[in-house]
């Protein structure tokens, strides 16, 4: 017996129908709900969770002047002439799909089945061995048939860590073990220690911020950093106008409806230089960078500790239409689902990333987690500004006449613009031949080696045996020293 069929078609998440494809519209599929109910607004692609089509109908295939008759099978010929017919259905794959835990792989499955049958004459008609419309409830029934297709992943993981404070190389990158990658799972481990980096007021402090594809997508990305109060983007650094960062504000709500702007520095450079996937053929692991330089600033609490965050903010790996996949294991630009990112709660002393981190963070051999792994931290404990005098003394005369060789002192500040905490003085220390009685000037010169404006109160000038103090000498008067009582 000869018959017809109507087709359903389920679509699963991860894939939608293209309305206007030619290829749709000549199968004539129709938009209809769970049940294969068709939906008022045949233009609702977002709310149809099965397509529909008449295609194989005896109705549809005179109206159309084509065949579409399915010939009863014939035992007298060879098995290879079993008759069918064919329909086509385009869809488009708009998203990541969800795990499939049968296979542990990312797959989307599209089921298809007979929803209704009919013989030659267009009656209804019972498949012997099938139920039609079952939804695949029963795998030994034949009308139905399934397609599995896997998405290639976007997934990026971001490590933040100074490279640089106060002037002096820091050591803090991390230790990669792509292991868990080579082994299927879905991130590497990166160990290196949070140790809050001293570093002084009004000294800067340089970030590296590597992004690691752990993805099978070249991809790059858009970088978001936060900047602690406290911690400031220096305006006219080499580093920051190599990398493109520029400002931009987000608005911080309040429970009670209130909030502020904050501002934030954003760069691009990754965006169009493609990190490639991660191969696990050979267990390359690729990684790019981009690094920004602040400045402590003057009024940062000293002793306190300031946390600074990055995130990658958008990728820039293109479905093809303008828009950008979703990284399997990160909601890009928000922190784990906070919106107005993490600086609304954060507390910079005790933040230690996920909560599951351990809040020592001087371990180099542990992997501190962010909230997820396409934000990362680093830390700076703020050093107040250094007092620091120096005190040189020499002589300049004897009996009022200026000493042939002049013995001040010569200063290379050159170890403090380096990071010492001390200059160089060039003096010259050989001692001066006097008589008894001659009247020896000294000369003692206070230098403020330090990073804050201070006096020196009081100067002590001890006594050797051999020399007496002039208590009427006007230069002794004028610079108002006085013996003690």
């Amino acid at each position: 017996m000869e018959t017809e069929q109507e087709i359903l078609d389920t679509i699963p998440a991860g894939l939608e129908y293209v309305l206007d494809n030619t290829t749709n519209t000549t199968y004539g599929w129709v938009l209809c709900d769970e049940n294969g109910n068709p939906l008022e607004d045949q233009t609702n692609v977002a709310n149809a969770k099965t397509i529909k089509t008449d295609y194989l109908s005896k109705a549809k295939s005179e109206a159309g002047n084509y065949d579409a008759l399915l010939e009863a099978f014939d035992k007298t010929k060879d098995a290879s002439t079993v008759s069918y017919k064919d329909v086509q259905v385009v869809f488009k794959v708009v998203k990541p799909a969800v795990t499939d835990t049968v296979n542990n792989d990312k797959t989307i499955i599209n089921i298809a089945e007979i929803f209704d049958d009919e013989d030659e004459n267009g009656n209804p008609i019972d498949d012997n061995d099938s139920d039609p419309n079952n939804k695949d409830e029963n795998p030994n029934e034949d009308d139905t048939d399934k397609e599995k297709i896997i998405v290639k992943q976007l997934d990026l993981a971001l490590r933040k860590y100074i490279v640089k404070a106060s002037g002096k190389n820091v050591d803090m990158a991390p230790t990669v073990d792509s292991t868990p990658l080579k082994n299927g799972e879905t991130d590497a481990i990166y160990k290196h220690a949070k140790t809050p980096v001293e570093v002084k007021q009004g000294k800067t402090v340089v970030f590296e911020i590597r992004v690691y594809n752990e993805g099978e997508i070249d991809s790059g990305c858009k970088i978001i950093d936060a900047l602690p109060d406290g911690l400031e983007f220096v305006e006219d650094s080499e580093i920051n106008t190599r990398y493109g960062w520029r400002e931009v504000e987000s608005f911080l709500t309040n429970d009670d409806g209130t909030g502020k702007k904050h501002t934030n520095y954003e760069t691009n450079y990754l965006v169009n230089t493609a990190i490639p996937a991660y191969d696990s053929e050979n267990d390359v692991l690729s990684s790019n960078y981009v690094q920004i330089e602040c400045r402590l600033s003057d009024d940062a609490t000293a002793a306190s500790i300031l946390t600074n965050i990055a995130e990658i903010s958008s990728g820039s790996y293109s479905d093809g239409n303008g828009g950008i996949l979703k990284d399997i294991d990160s909601n890009i630009n928000s922190n784990n689902g906070n919106n107005d990112y993490i600086y609304t709660n954060l507390d910079s002393t005790s933040y230690t990333g996920d909560k599951n981190n351990k809040t020592d963070l001087t371990d180099s051999n542990y992997f501190y987690k962010g909230l997820e792994d396409d934000d990362d931290f680093a830390k700076i404990k703020v050093i107040g500004k250094s007092f620091d005098l120096n005190l040189k003394k020499f002589i300049t005369k004897v009996n009022g006449e200026a000493t042939k060789t002049s013995r001040e002192p010569k200063v290379d500040t050159t170890p403090l613009k380096n990071g010492k905490t001390n200059a160089t003085y060039t003096t010259v220390k050989n001692p001066i031949i006097v008589e008894k009685g001659d009247i020896v000037t000294y000369k003692i010169r206070v230098y403020n080696e330090g990073q804050v404006n201070g006096y020196a109160e009081t100067v002590a000038d001890y006594l050797p045996e051999g020399l007496g103090y002039l208590v009427n000498y006007k230069t002794n008067i004028d610079h108002y020293w006085a013996l003690p009582t």
